[in-house]
Order: structure tokens, then C-alpha cells, then sequence
């Protein structure tokens, strides 16, 4: 019989082995499911006051080996119940690492919640849960999970049909992946969303916004450099090239290849490069020269045309920059080239396709807070081609930053003092056109955003509450005022939204084996 004493440590060691080994295999999943709101957001606020410095801050998730080195530092100049409660968590975790490297281990759970949301006054209630396995044995480990969402039947652009079951379906394969990982090289296959750039922002090339999608790739991690390499097939399109005298739409392979080198100059200077493309077509097969994980794309779109079935490849680049100048100064910023023209007379005859996004933080303007200022901009027709299976979409949603035609600025504020809560408060503006991320791109300057644009100032305030580790939950309210609402001229609206969201955890450990 468990004690009480002994069954709340069994569910934190299951919690932070299962939880911790899940995001330290590749990449962070970003979604509504599986969030880390207490370890997540913390890690954030110790990396930008610059209690902890990690090496790679612009390629998550975190290795637990590099936090367990820097956490002890944190203690000593800030012992708040968070930074107490991280350091523990990864304790437990690290006491049963020397285990896990000799042992297989395939650790279970679910988890189920409820959303409630009151928007413009549109009262929604869902349900929500998933089922999750891992696995750990040496270097291998492999996870899956379920994903269950009532949701999911809102959106008709993936899921868009009833199937067998006859009815809308409201559930998928979210995460799905086997990895193998060594002190330099990991190699993963399988599914899981990714965000490049710092957490907790939304990256221009590769974000969490789009569903999950299958993916093989390659990570080599140093001191100075973080390399990694990805290839994958995404959907197929019934798509035309809007260029083509007679459009005829047929159905269009669509393949995805990326590559990301981050340098870590020193403890204050992070600098990271990628690399994205997108081909396809009628009859179009896998091109090597964008499997090369070293090759550089662009100049393959140039030059290796002649001799190939590829005549369309959708080419993106991006740079990040994390700056320190002072320990609780942030700065950080991307910037995004989709296509960009560098003729005088072709400058004249396009507009450029190209996103910013900035972000100033200033820490502990109160002890335990974070203070923070960000900036966003995405011209109109960024990510969209000629040719629409050269979007820069999955099923329909953009795999950088949610939307096209955007400009909006934010100021926020942090609390981390008044454990078990987290206190957030945020201001935005923001001015969009109507999106349509399908629609191919038209060769047109016009005005910024496109036709009668949709403005919003909105004020936000949430309290996110994680008394234990097997629950937590969050609720905000927000109020919103627009300009020319839905994109009508003159159409004024003002609401006042509520949302609250409640989730519980339940892990178990299924087998364990010995050799």
C-alpha cells in the first residue's frame, strides 16, 4: 500500500521522466495537449534575466543536462518556489537517468480536459484528451499520441470528411516518432510540430500552427554550432499555376526539405541561418539536390532547373538574432525572405514577400516578472506562389507565422512571484487583411494590408494556476474592439471574450526490462 508521501513522488517522477525525456528527443509540441505552462514559460523568464544560459536558446526543446548544469546558479541569486520546483523535477529526473540508460522503460498516460469559450458571443464548450506511450532504452526511445478533440471538427481543411465512422471526426495521430541519440548526432523519424526560434513565440520559417506533419531528420549539436536537417512529403494539392494561359487544376505532389545552422557565439550572442523549399507538381518525384542537407537551395533553383522534371520550387530564408547586451536585457528578431527581387525592373513589377518579428524583454522590473515588448510584420503575399502547391502551407494553415498581411504590435507583462499562480497581462493592436493562405500569389503591388483592412486593440489578462503536477488550469478575459469588423467599411464591434481551460494528467509506468 502507498503512502500518500510516496504516491505523490511516484506521480512527479513519472510526470518529469515522461515529460522531460518526451521534449528532450527532437522538438517541443506546441499545442493545446501537452504543454509544459509551468516549465515552459519559467525556463523562458530564467534565460532571458539571465539566471541560466543555454547554449542554443533559438533550437528547443532544452537538454536536461544543460539545465541541471545551470539551475544551481539560479538558486543561488533567485530561490522562488518556481526555480524550486524546476530544480526538483529535474533532480528526480537526473537521480533516475543512470537507470534509464541501462533499463527499457515504456511509460504511459492520459490526459483530459474541458475548454470553455465565450467569443465575440459565441458560447463553445469542448472536450478534449489524449493517450500517450514512451519508450527509453540506451540511445532509442520512441513516443506516440492520440490526440482527441471535439474541436478538430471545425476544421474542414484536414479533416473534412466523416470516413467510416460516419459522423465529423475529431481525433488524430499527434505526435508519432522513433529517435536514436548520441552525445553529438541525433537521428529522428516520425511526427512532431516545431518552432524555430525562441519559446513561446511563433517562428516565421517553421512554427507550431499547422498540425503535426511526418518528417526525417538529422541534429548535430556542439558547443558553437547546432546543425539540423529535415525531408518530408507534405499533402497533395488539386492545384493550377496561375501563370499557365488555360488553368487547369490537377492533383500536385508536394515535398517540404529544410536545414538550420545555429552559432553560439558566446554567452550573449546567438545567431541562427535556415533554409526552407518547397517543389512539386504533376508527375514530380524527390529531388536530391534538396535532400543534400548541405546544399544550399537557392542556388539549386538557379542553376539545377535543366534536365528535371522540377520547374517550381518555393525557396525561404530566414535569420534569427538573440542578443544579451546587458543580463536582463533581451533582444531578439527575425527576419523572413520568401521571394525578394533584386532588379530595378523587376522591383518595380513585384512586390517583395517578407516577414519581421521582434521581440524586447526587460527582466525583473519587479523581482520574479518579466516585462516585454514585441513587433510583427508579414507583407501580403508571403508565403503564396504563382503555382498554389507551392504555398507555404499544411492543409491549409501556414508553416511560419499564422498569417500573411499582418502588422501588429504587443506589450506584456509577466509574474512568476506568487506561486502556484502565473500572472499575465497583455495589449495588442493589430491590422490584417483578409486571409486566404490558398489563393496563388498575384504579381501586384498594392496597398499594405490588402483591400479594407480588419484593425483590433485588444487588452488581455490570465491567471494560469499548477498546484500539482497532475492538474492545472487557466482562465482569462479579454476585450476586443474592431475596425471594420469581418472587413466590412465602417463596421465598428467591441466584445468581451472569457476563456477557461482545465486539464488533468494521469501517468503510469507500464513495464520496465533488465538485461
Amino acid at each position: 500500500m502507498f503512502s500518500k508521501g510516496s504516491f505523490v513522488r511516484s506521480v512527479i517522477i513519472l510526470s518529469v521522466i515522461t515529460r522531460l525525456f518526451i521534449s528532450n528527443i527532437y522538438g517541443q509540441e506546441n499545442n493545446t495537449f501537452f504543454q509544459l505552462v509551468r516549465h515552459n514559460l519559467y525556463i523562458d523568464y530564467l534565460i532571458n534575466s539571465g539566471r541560466i544560459v543555454i547554449k542554443h536558446p533559438l533550437n528547443q526543446p532544452y537538454r536536461v543536462n544543460e539545465l541541471l548544469d545551470s539551475l544551481p546558479h539560479a538558486t543561488s541569486t533567485y530561490s522562488g518556489h518556481w526555480t524550486n520546483l524546476l530544480m526538483q523535477d529535474l533532480l528526480l529526473f537526473s537521480k533516475r537517468q543512470d537507470s534509464l540508460t541501462r533499463h527499457g522503460n515504456i511509460v504511459g498516460g492520459a490526459e483530459a480536459g474541458s475548454r470553455i469559450n465565450d467569443i465575440n458571443k459565441n458560447f463553445d464548450k469542448s472536450f478534449f484528451g489524449n493517450i500517450f506511450l514512451a519508450y527509453s532504452y540506451k540511445n532509442l526511445g520512441f513516443y506516440y499520441r492520440f490526440d482527441a478533440d471535439e474541436a478538430f471538427k471545425n476544421d474542414n481543411d484536414y479533416f473534412g470528411g466523416t470516413g467510416k465512422l460516419e459522423k465529423p471526426l475529431s481525433a488524430r495521430t499527434g505526435v508519432a516518432y522513433l529517435q536514436w541519440d548520441s552525445k553529438f548526432i541525433t537521428l529522428f523519424a516520425g511526427r512532431m510540430s516545431q518552432n524555430y526560434g525562441i519559446s513561446n513565440e511563433p517562428g516565421l520559417l517553421l512554427s507550431s500552427n499547422p498540425f503535426s506533419y511526418d518528417k526525417i531528420g538529422l541534429q548535430i549539436t556542439t558547443r558553437v554550432l547546432k546543425f539540423s536537417s529535415f525531408f518530408t512529403r507534405l499533402e497533395d494539392i488539386y492545384g493550377y499555376d496561375i501563370r499557365d494561359s488555360v488553368t487547369t487544376p490537377y492533383w500536385n505532389k508536394r515535398y517540404m526539405s529544410v536545414h538550420r545552422l545555429e552559432f553560439s557565439f558566446s554567452k550573449k550572442l546567438n545567431l541562427a541561418i535556415s533554409e526552407s523549399v518547397i517543389f512539386g507538381g504533376k508527375n514530380q518525384s524527390i529531388l536530391f539536390q534538396y535532400l543534400n542537407p548541405v546544399n544550399i537551395f537557392y542556388i539549386s533553383k538557379l542553376s539545377d532547373r535543366k534536365g528535371y522534371e522540377e520547374g517550381n520550387a518555393n525557396v525561404l530564408m530566414s535569420m534569427d538574432l538573440f542578443y544579451k547586451p546587458v543580463k536582463r536585457i533581451t533582444i531578439f528578431t527575425q527576419f523572413l525572405i520568401d521571394d525578394m527581387d533584386f532588379t530595378k525592373k523587376l522591383r518595380e513589377q513585384f512586390p517583395d514577400r517578407v516577414g519581421f518579428s521582434g521581440k524586447l524583454i526587460y527582466s525583473d522590473p519587479l523581482p520574479g516578472s518579466q516585462f516585454y515588448l514585441r513587433y510583427s510584420r508579414i507583407s501580403n503575399w508571403t508565403y503564396s506562389s504563382f503555382y498554389n502547391w507551392g504555398n507555404y502551407t499544411f492543409y491549409g494553415k501556414s508553416l511560419g507565422y499564422p498569417k500573411n498581411g499582418v502588422e501588429n504590435f504587443t506589450v506584456g507583462f509577466d509574474v512568476f512571484r506568487f506561486s502556484p499562480f502565473i500572472l499575465r497581462l497583455l495589449m495588442k493592436t493589430e491590422s490584417e487583411r483578409e486571409q486566404n493562405l490558398k489563393s496563388p500569389f498575384i504579381a501586384e503591388k498594392t496597398s499594405f494590408p490588402i483591400g479594407i483592412p480588419q484593425k483590433s486593440s485588444s487588452v488581455q489578462a490570465e491567471v494560469i494556476c499548477f498546484p500539482r503536477s497532475w492538474f492545472n488550469a487557466s482562465i482569462s478575459t479579454e476585450y476586443i474592439h474592431y475596425k471594420n469588423f469581418q472587413y466590412i467599411s465602417g463596421k465598428n464591434s467591441s466584445y468581451l471574450n472569457f476563456y477557461l481551460t482545465a486539464r488533468f494528467t494521469g501517468l503510469f509506468k507500464l513495464m520496465k526490462y533488465t538485461h
